[in-house]
């Protein structure tokens, strides 16, 4: 195996850290943008809500009351079965 001279290993590691420099930018960037898509996402559910509760004949006092029982009762829903069956003692 080759030794590598301190010259050329500092040549590596500021390579390396300038790629780490770019890569941590373009994550970044790619984070902001999503960031970005996600609110715009929510603003159009949020809209879609709005229209949808203008277009009802109900009073916001009764779509409260229907969210917050609609919550409630997917809270309380049936339990998850387990899997496989119960475990039998053994007697040695």
């Amino acid at each position: 195996m080759t030794r590598m001279t301190k010259e050329s290993l500092e040549a590596k590691i500021k390579k390396a850290e300038e790629r780490v420099a770019r890569t941590g930018e373009t994550y970044n960037a790619a984070c902001e943008e999503l960031k970005n898509l996600r609110n715009r996402m929510a603003a159009i559910e949020n809209e879609t809500l709005v229209e949808a509760f203008m277009k009802s004949n109900k009073t916001i006092e009764e779509e409260v009351t229907f969210f917050e029982s609609d919550m409630k009762s997917e809270d309380v829903g049936p339990k998850p079965k387990r899997r496989g069956g119960r475990r039998r003692k053994t007697t040695e």
